[in-house]
């Protein structure tokens, strides 16, 4: 299962992406993979820090403009 967490650059609600991965993880276990843009600020910054810390895959689809 991929989950996708993208947002703002200015999201800075770092602990409600940080409880809704590890729920995600709870739920879902090593089937699981977040995905992400790869940005270094707001939810993409929090989507990699987080899964990276609960030793999730995870994968990055920056943008290719």
């Amino acid at each position: 299962m991929k989950i996708g967490i993208v947002g703002s650059r200015e999201y800075e609600n770092k602990l409600k992406i940080k409880e809704f991965i590890f729920q995600c993880k709870e739920q879902f276990g090593e089937k699981l993979e977040i995905v992400s843009g790869g940005c270094k600020y707001g939810a993409d910054k929090f989507a990699r820090k987080f899964a990276l810390e609960f030793g999730m895959k995870y994968v990055e689809f920056p943008p290719t403009h």
